[in-house]
């Protein structure tokens, strides 16, 4: 518990630097530690800012010979600033009272002595004890992630203690569930988790959430991944472009070039792209148009390689779609500097050595392989097994499935996280049925434990 503390302190006071004069924190935890966490919160936002210690109760499966069954959580309610916050009460439910009337209206009221007695119509106040169900195994609301909320328990937090517009951070977003309901209810968001299959999962959540509302045929609103280490080193940024890209193709295994303007050098016969030395910058559709022209015409082939610290969204359309159409392969190389408790850091410490070589690491997709069954009318077995992770111990690690694809993947729900009950492991071959026959694009999204993530677009002639 000591360590745990120590850990999650850390992030708190983080989080109270972040809060704005008017905002909330609510702390989320269950029986193991609340206690303990209640009296660090105390020290760090003040016991004078505490709100609430809001009940979370549920009925699940289960139960103790040695107590009562334990079937709540804690959210803990803090205050930035206890006089200048934001609160919403709010109401709702039904008036547990005796004798409730309703006139030719709908008004609630009890007759009393002295005549009516009328009561709030959007219902009673909400306490600080939530009644709300646990997701079952069959919610349609469930997507398999293990640590998944109900969407009312965040619809309640977020109503409360935030307005139309303003911004929602959850910084251990998990399966999503805070920012998709942030996004639902008009609030501007930032999700993070340390997980790269939550933050998979996450964005493919809220593509999902704006579809429901206005369909696939139109863009979903500009949301961007970023993928960050904890330290970064300022001398990589301050190279030029020329040096950063030497530097890069160099570590990476090739062979550096300058001959042609948007090929970069080469390894093992691939064309490789670098992107800028800021790792503000990202590499976009047009970047990714430039290099496949100069691949096809300059060097005859039709894959290449590049690699830069981030990447549009419509830069991995771009792609999906050079291989769709053009049968021309992009893979994408995400840049990750080594974190400084990483033994690679002590060692360059230890040993002083000048190369930055050695503390930059490459994150590559993993290589998708795709076969599929016809198993009955318009039913279909798909299979991904042979799929493997490029990175060093790397392993499969999330399967997305998306049998309605349109340029943009949007995973069919109940396909977004699957995984084997016993094992705990992702589900490499699934089945699905088709609502209809004819020529079908459907696009897989694969994720290793290292963060490295490819998708891959096929081709069924469904019947």
């Amino acid at each position: 518990m000591p360590g745990y503390l120590i850990w999650l302190n850390a992030r708190l006071y983080e989080m109270k630097r972040l809060l704005k004069d008017t905002g909330s924190i609510y702390v989320h935890v269950d029986w193991h530690a609340a206690h303990y966490v209640k009296v660090e919160l105390d020290k760090i936002f003040g016991s004078d800012n505490f709100g609430n210690e809001i009940v979370w109760s549920y009925r699940t499966g289960g139960i103790s010979k040695q107590w009562f069954p334990r079937k709540h959580d804690n959210l803990f309610l803090y205050f930035r600033n206890e006089e200048s916050h934001f609160f919403k009460p709010l109401r709702g439910g039904e008036f547990r009272t005796l004798g409730m009337n309703y006139d030719e209206h709908g008004k609630p009221y009890k007759s009393t002595k002295k005549g009516r007695l009328y009561f709030n119509e959007e219902g009673p106040s909400i306490t600080d004890v939530w009644e709300i169900p646990f997701l079952s195994t069959v919610s349609d609301e469930r997507i398999g992630y293990p640590t998944q909320k109900p969407e009312a328990l965040r619809e309640k937090v977020i109503e409360a203690s935030s307005r139309d517009g303003d911004v929602v951070a959850d910084f251990f977003s998990g399966g999503g569930t805070t920012p998709a309901v942030a996004q639902r209810l008009n609030r501007r968001w930032i999700a993070c988790d340390q997980s790269r299959i939550a933050v998979a999962v996450t964005a493919d959540r809220i593509a999902r959430v704006v579809e429901n509302k206005i369909g696939k045929l139109f863009p979903v609103p500009d949301f961007t991944v970023e993928h960050w280490g904890i330290y970064e080193s300022p001398k990589m940024e301050k190279l030029s472009e020329r040096d950063f890209r030497e530097f890069v193709v160099t570590a990476f295994g090739g062979k550096p070039e300058s001959i042609s303007r948007n090929i970069h050098g080469m390894r093992h016969g691939v064309p490789l792209y670098v992107g800028e030395p800021s790792r503000g910058t990202r590499i976009t559709k047009e970047d990714v148009a430039k290099f496949a022209q100069a691949i096809f015409k300059e060097r005859h082939t039709n894959f290449g390689a590049m690699l830069a610290w981030n990447f549009a969204p419509d830069a991995r359309k771009a792609a999906e779609i050079l291989a769709a159409r053009e049968n021309k392969r992009i893979d994408f190389v995400r840049l990750n500097l080594v974190r400084l408790e990483d033994d690679a850091y002590r060692e360059h410490v230890v040993t002083k050595q000048k190369d930055y070589g050695e503390l930059i690491s490459f994150i590559q997709p993993p290589e998708v392989r795709i076969t599929s069954e016809r198993i009955g009318k318009l039913k279909y077995r798909f299979d991904v097994s042979e799929s493997v992770s490029l990175n060093k111990d790397g392993v499969i690690a999330n399967v997305q499935w998306d049998f309605d694809y349109l340029g943009r993947f949007s995973s069919t729900e109940g396909y977004a996280f699957l995984r084997d009950k016993k094992r705990g492991r992702p589900v490499l071959i699934v089945e699905y049925e088709f609502p209809s026959p004819g020529k079908k694009k459907i696009a897989c999204s694969v994720q290793d434990d290292h963060g490295g993530e490819r998708t891959q677009v096929m081709k069924v002639e469904v019947r």
